[in-house]
């Protein structure tokens, strides 16, 4: 039996280190991909979502997963067909992949042409499918990454100031308030 303990180390991303490495994301996806719609995963996935689609000048639309839930998938807004798209679904972190797998599950079910899909940290497990770009890869066991969308991060006062100076409808705030 072992009894070793792991050295994990907590790296703390900034707000501008976030927009940054989704602003190379999405530079990097131009090369080979070009959406008709941006899908973000709600919390993490907002972010970059956000800056890929105003980068390219597609629509965004957010989704959040409830791994627990009957119906696992809730959207923003409602109703908003991706039969025939080619579609990106954008999330921060794959650690694991099972929130970027069920939302790909149930997103597959709207029809899309193609769906691609895109993280800012990858960690390098393969328990699903490897997410098609990504900005970085990180050791698994030895670091974790602080979004600034996070509430314990040194960025968390900046981060929700970028969310208002967006503008969002408040049906958006109250969305994503009940998806964390």
């Amino acid at each position: 039996m072992g009894t070793g303990v792991i050295d994990f180390k907590l790296v703390e991303v900034s707000l501008d280190e976030a927009v940054e490495s989704s602003i190379r994301l999405a530079d990097e996806l131009l090369l080979s991909f070009k959406p008709s719609i941006v899908v973000g995963i709600l919390k993490g996935g907002f972010l970059p979502a956000v800056e890929i689609s105003d980068r390219w000048e597609v629509p965004c639309q957010f989704v959040g997963v409830e791994k627990r839930d009957v119906n696992p998938i809730k959207q923003y807004p409602f109703g908003i067909s991706l039969d025939g798209l080619d579609v990106l679904l954008v999330d921060d972190v794959y650690w694991t992949g099972a929130t970027m797998n069920r939302a790909e599950i149930e997103l597959k079910k709207s029809n899309p042409r193609t769906l691609r899909t895109a993280v800012l940290s990858y960690s390098g497990r393969k328990y699903y499918e490897v997410p098609d770009f990504f900005d970085h890869l990180f050791a698994v066991n030895h670091i974790a990454e602080r979004y600034p969308w996070s509430p314990k991060s040194n960025s968390y006062g900046r981060y929700k100031e970028y969310v208002r100076s967006l503008g969002l409808r408040r049906d958006l705030q109250q969305f994503a308030k009940v998806m964390h």
